[in-house]
């Protein structure tokens, strides 16, 4: 495509969230006019090829054994085999006289065709039929394969996969609760992605389980003086995910630091009355 190798390092064609970069062209396919979206993605290009090099070796492997075996190659070659190899054959007559078996004399690889694969390692394409910029266009797939990924996954989200139940856990009531995780779930994802076109900063903001990660991390803990405090100010990321959800960090610090404030006088309390006091953890998360 004339498109190939003409946008890679613009910067004008980058798109920080998704770290990749985008160009849009248009084609006409089957008779009618398209718009094919590319995109590059730097961070695949040695996972891709690590996996291609690895099928190489799979599929070397299996051609020793048709050669050693003198199975029938045309039974047991596959197309990518033909692709990627130049195999020579040797024909010989079956038992019946009537067909030809062809085995396999010797083969090698394909470095033309190799190097053709390699050389679209990091490529990704989307076509739409109504025109769009190639960011708009992989926002909008995004958000589409992300709520049928939750669909495809639902017998395994959260433990959707074990619907044994007796009449204290009846799978009706599972089923809804699993119904409304993954309402919650997808809007915690479109509310950092309204939140990230908002802001248009460098640093994408994570998906929604890095999310969640990230703030799992805001906690309180108790020091050697019997005091507790939080365990870290809040980070960038923190702060750009509590602002999102309409949070400002310096009100969220304030709670933090309320509670902190109120565990240290329940440990307190505890130590001068330990038969009347309830448990404290020394770590607690937000």
């Amino acid at each position: 495509m004339k498109a190939l190798y003409t946008f890679e390092n613009d910067p004008d064609r980058y798109i920080p969230r998704y770290r990749v970069y985008g160009t849009t062209v248009s084609e006409t396919i089957l008779g009618k006019k398209r718009f094919v979206h590319i995109y590059y993605f730097p961070g695949r290009i040695a996972a891709e090829q690590d996996a291609f090099f690895g099928n190489m070796n799979f599929w070397g492997k299996d051609l020793t054994k048709i050669r050693q075996t003198q199975a029938d190659a045309d039974l047991c070659i596959s197309p990518c085999m033909k692709t990627f190899f130049t195999i020579r054959y040797s024909e010989e007559n079956s038992g019946n006289g009537k067909e030809q078996k062809r085995t396999i004399e010797s083969w090698c690889r394909n470095n033309g065709e190799m190097s053709h694969e390699l050389r679209l390692t990091g490529y990704s394409a989307l076509i739409t039929t109504e025109e769009t910029d190639a960011e708009t266009a992989l926002t909008t797939y995004r958000r589409l394969a992300f709520g049928g990924r939750l669909n495809a996954a639902s017998k395994a989200f959260l433990g959707d996969s074990s619907l044994r139940s007796d009449y204290r856990n009846r799978p009706k009531e599972k089923g809804f609760i699993i119904f409304l995780g993954m309402i919650i779930r997808q809007s915690i994802y479109l509310t950092l992605q309204q939140e990230a076109e908002k802001t248009k900063t460098a640093v994408p903001l994570p998906e929604v389980a890095e999310a969640i990660d990230e703030l799992e991390k805001i906690s309180v803990v108790r020091y050697a003086n019997g005091r507790y405090s939080q365990r870290t100010p809040l980070t960038r990321v923190q702060k750009q995910i509590l602002s999102a959800f309409g949070l400002d960090h310096s009100a969220v610090t304030g709670k933090i630091k309320a509670l902190a404030e109120r565990l240290t006088s329940c440990a307190a309390e505890a130590r001068k009355s330990p038969k009347k006091a309830t448990s404290v953890n020394d770590t607690c998360s937000i």
